[in-house]
Formats: structure tokens, sequence, C-alpha cells
């Protein structure tokens, strides 16, 4: 999207990505990666650290931490688009279907596949108590999301 323009070469879509896992990078650091997608007209920004303790799940407290990123610029965004993995729309899709937030936002979810799908393929069983969890996450953010693609 960001690389898309216009008749005149103006810009069609502005494109922001927040990184879900930072501090942690495969390579360079945070302003690296700022600087690399600044050059494909991005705007890269990574999660916050937070000074509380969440109680939970890794990836429970990721998706909520997303959730409470998110809400702070409710309305910024015409769209939101994150992927099925991890569950990482798991609390933006349940706002917005309890009507609590990004009313006028589209939520859009990659799927390409899911804890539980690859867990079945391999033929692993649930881990613990906490996959269940992610399991649900991932399923719900798919059928609350407003729009699902896949490949």
């Amino acid at each position: 999207l960001a690389a898309l323009r216009g008749p005149h070469g103006e810009r069609l879509f502005n494109v922001t990505l927040l990184y879900t896992a930072h501090p942690f990078y495969a390579r360079g650091s945070e302003e690296d990666w700022q600087r690399a997608y600044a050059a494909q007209d991005i705007e890269f920004h990574a999660l916050s650290e937070v000074s509380i303790e969440y109680y939970g799940p890794r990836l429970l407290v990721r998706a909520y931490r997303v959730f409470e990123h998110l809400l702070r610029v409710d309305g910024r965004y015409d769209a939101i688009v994150y992927a099925d993995f991890m569950g990482t729309g798991y609390f933006l899709a349940a706002a917005k279907r309890l009507g609590i937030a990004f009313a006028n936002t589209a939520l859009v979810v990659h799927c390409h596949s899911t804890s539980r799908w690859t867990d079945e393929l391999n033929l692993r069983p649930p881990r613990n108590h906490n996959t269940l969890a992610y399991y649900h996450m991932e399923e719900r953010s798919v059928e609350w999301a407003d729009m699902q693609v896949s490949p």
C-alpha cells in the first residue's frame, strides 16, 4: 500500500507499522528499522515498554497491550490489519464487537495459519492451558474481524 502512487506521483495511502515484539529484533535496532521503513514511506512504531506488570500468558498480554496502544489513537486509522497467528487482534475485535472502540475502523485479519492449525497438522496436542487460550484468541480474532484475507 505504501508503494501505490496516484497519477501525479502522490502517495495514496499512509501506512504505519506497529512492531509488537519490541524490544526483540532479529538484527538491528528500533532506529535501524525506523530508517529502513521510512525509506519506503512507512511509519514504524515499536510497541512501547511498560512500567506496570501485566498478569497472564505472554501472547494474551501482548494482544492487550496492542489494544491499549491503538485505543489511545482510536479514529486515526481507516483500517487495522493484523495476522491471525498469536491472536494479536483479539482485544481489538472484541472491543469493536462490543461497541467499545474502532467503530469507524475496518479490522482486517490476514489469515495464514493459526497455532491450532499448525499443532493439528503436526499431530501435537495443546502444550498447556495457555495454548487453549491462544487457540480461542486466534479463532475469535478471525471470526470477529470485518474482513478476512487469505492467500
